[in-house]
């Protein structure tokens, strides 16, 4: 779609097709990557920051993800949405590619 993500999230409430199409891709592919970083890692809390944070929806999110992770014991894992710049998700993310170097 050549729509900002305003545009897109907007579309989709007012019952776009397209637009409502794309957001439940767009989860299926959040929670997809989460999926698989429970399978190798394990469950737990899973924090999303950045500028388009604020368009999850974090009960879809987590139905997707039940769909996917259907073991119990990797079960139980929480997303949190936190509001922050762009800096604050850049130092998160580096922090992390560091920890997961460190570990393996």
């Amino acid at each position: 779609l050549d729509l900002e993500p305003e545009e897109i999230f907007d579309g989709a409430r007012t019952g776009d097709a397209r637009c409502s199409d794309f957001v439940k891709l767009w989860h299926r592919a959040l929670a997809a990557a989460t999926a698989t970083s429970i399978h190798l890692d394990g469950p737990g809390r899973f924090f999303v920051s950045g500028p388009n944070a604020i368009f999850i929806q974090t009960g879809l999110l987590d139905l997707y993800l039940s769909e996917m992770v259907k073991m119990s014991p990797l079960q139980g894992s929480v997303f949190e949405v936190i509001p922050t710049s762009d800096v604050t998700a850049i130092v998160g993310a580096a922090v992390s590619a560091e920890r997961a170097a460190s570990a393996h």
